[in-house]
């Protein structure tokens, strides 16, 4: 089986694009935040429903293993879109 060459550009990019996050969003936790749906976005290979985003990250919503103030920017993130 044959590797993919990898370009570290790409991911030195993204994390750029993340750190430039940092004096917009204010506060150490969001950014966090928002680190962790863009991850999750990338990491998630079916729908791309709240359920998968947090199963990508590897929390249970079934299980409850969810922090409250994580499901909040979840649910922020889709009204601002609709």
């Amino acid at each position: 089986m044959s590797t993919i060459a990898q370009n570290g550009e790409l991911l030195k990019n993204l994390f750029q694009l993340l750190a430039d996050q940092h004096e917009i969003a204010g506060q150490k936790r969001v950014c966090e935040r928002i680190e962790l749906l863009v991850l999750a976005e990338l990491f998630t290979f079916g729908r791309h429903t709240i359920t998968q985003l947090l199963m990508s990250l590897g929390l249970n919503p079934i299980e409850g293993h969810i922090p409250l103030s994580l499901l909040c920017v979840v649910y922020g993130k889709i009204r601002s879109a609709g």
